[in-house]
């Protein structure tokens, strides 16, 4: 068995093993086989249809994530391989097919996957026995979760003053179940984008451990954001009680906005002003939505000032989206953050959106009788005359930073020179050409190396055969 067939079937053990052991705990008290212990002996905890029923939803809501992971691992590596060389034109697909398919073979490992995976796979078991398998019972008996027993810091927040101590009231029991309420529509919320996430990824091949980490980090905080929430708006009138697990869902599925709303709030009550950066969203990019600037987010990019130094390629192999789309946000990433609230006018007036079709305005030379800068100073009513004379000069090194090629690490460069070697020996000329043509594509021309090399397929293409072993060892590349 491979390395990839150990980790998925380690994989599905652990996780069975982590469902069946509470499961089959559960499973007697709901069938009554604990009912000798239970006050009265009639008491179950749910009826065996329905807690089948449940488990059965439970398996599903768990499971549903390795599932994904496995087979996204498993049949989706040539498809991204496919869209990837489609996507690039010929030249920069041959000047850079060996990094492509080197960082694809690697994200394409079960491995690779296994943190991330396994954390939210256990906060999503926890969520679900919650909402699914413990039922709340106010009194005592085996009949469920008997609160009258006392409740956590958690569940009871400023309310820890109304615990039972042997007379649980209404007013008690009222917190629980708000708390509760609230936790669980939280949780609802953080699922359902969680798995809309995770589906949508699947499909545009774009599924990474950042996918994971974001969804454990959601569900945990817009879980918690709604619990605590709840301790003031559960209270404050009968119709928001009422609307509590609505706002509760609003707050799983929508945790950073509701983060914002609770700062205004609360900014607003102890008289702080409120913070301002200078930095410009990723929202006032054209095309950009809620989903791509959630997507850039984790990847580190949460500015247009940020985003203008990253290289398309790069990005492109980080996440799912086209070459095309990437560069076109850093371009235009590039060109607002230089022309700042200048920016939008500037398209207004002259059509131009971005750093790579300045510089194809550049390239073309002049537009008619006067050149590119003063066409676009002329269009712009000479109002950005000293801009586009700046941008006019610094737009090539940005598009000679977003065309270089991608580089790999040392050890594959040295496993390509080994390799050519290996076949030289074994008497495969074409084969070691063929290697030896792919290494210097990758190695500096004027190096040891790469001489050294032009040498061996010089001499292999005179021969037509194999040379002896010369015993030369090169230093590494």
């Amino acid at each position: 068995m491979g390395t990839s067939g150990a980790i998925s079937t380690l994989i599905r053990v652990t996780v069975c093993l982590g469902l069946v052991s509470p499961v089959l705990v559960l499973a007697r008290v709901a069938a009554g086989d604990v009912a000798a212990e239970c006050t009265p002996p009639s008491l179950v905890w749910f009826d065996p249809i329905f807690f089948s029923y449940n488990v059965a939803l439970a398996l599903f809501a768990v499971l549903s994530i390795p599932g994904i992971t496995y087979f996204y691992v498993v049949s989706r590596k040539a498809e991204k391989i496919r869209r990837l060389r489609n996507d690039l034109s010929e030249e920069r697909w041959s000047l850079n097919e060996e990094a492509i398919v080197n960082i694809v073979e690697r994200q394409f490992r079960m491995r690779h996957y296994l943190g991330s995976m396994l954390t939210l796979t256990i906060v999503v078991l926890l969520g679900t026995s919650i909402i699914l398998l413990l039922k709340p019972f106010s009194g005592a008996g085996c009949g469920g979760v008997d609160y009258s027993k006392g409740a956590n810091f958690l569940l009871l927040g400023p309310y820890m003053l109304f615990g039972p101590d042997g007379r649980p009231d209404h007013d008690y029991y009222q917190h629980i179940a708000v708390s509760l309420t609230a936790f669980q529509f939280g949780f609802l919320g953080a699922y359902v984008y969680l798995i809309g996430d995770l589906v949508r990824a699947y499909f545009i091949l774009d599924l990474t451990p950042q996918v994971f980490v974001a969804s454990t980090i959601r569900v945990i905080t817009g879980s918690l954001l709604a619990l605590v929430t709840s301790f003031m708006t559960g209270y404050m009138s009968k119709e928001v009680n009422i609307s509590l697990p609505l706002i509760s869902f609003f707050f799983g599925y929508f945790p950073e906005t509701a983060l914002i709303l609770i700062q205004k709030k609360v900014a607003g009550w102890i008289g702080l002003g409120e913070t301002k950066y200078h930095a410009i969203p990723l929202s006032r990019l054209p095309g950009m939505s809620y989903a791509h600037e959630t997507r850039l987010i984790r990847e580190g990019y949460d500015n247009v000032e940020n985003l203008a130094t990253v290289r398309p390629l790069d990005l492109m192999l980080r996440t799912g989206f086209t070459h095309r789309q990437v560069r076109q946000w850093i371009a235009q990433a590039w060109l607002y953050s230089h022309m700042r609230e200048d920016y939008e006018e500037f398209v207004k007036q002259t059509g131009i959106t971005g750093a790579d079709e300045l510089a194809e305005l550049l390239d073309k030379g002049n537009v008619g009788s006067t050149t590119p800068e003063e066409y676009l100073s002329a269009a712009t009513g000479d109002k950005y005359t000293h801009k586009i004379a700046a941008l006019c000069r610094l737009v090539g090194k940005w598009k000679e930073r977003a065309d270089r090629p991608l580089s790999l690490s040392p050890q594959y460069t040295r496993a390509l020179f080994d390799k050519g070697q290996a076949l030289k020996a074994k008497g495969d000329t074409k084969g070691a050409i063929e290697v030896f043509q792919r290494f210097l594509a990758l190695v500096p021309p004027d190096s040891d190396d790469a001489k050294q090399v032009k040498e061996w397929i010089a001499k292999l293409g005179k021969s037509g055969r194999s040379t002896p072993n010369t015993g030369d060892e090169p230093g590494k590349p």
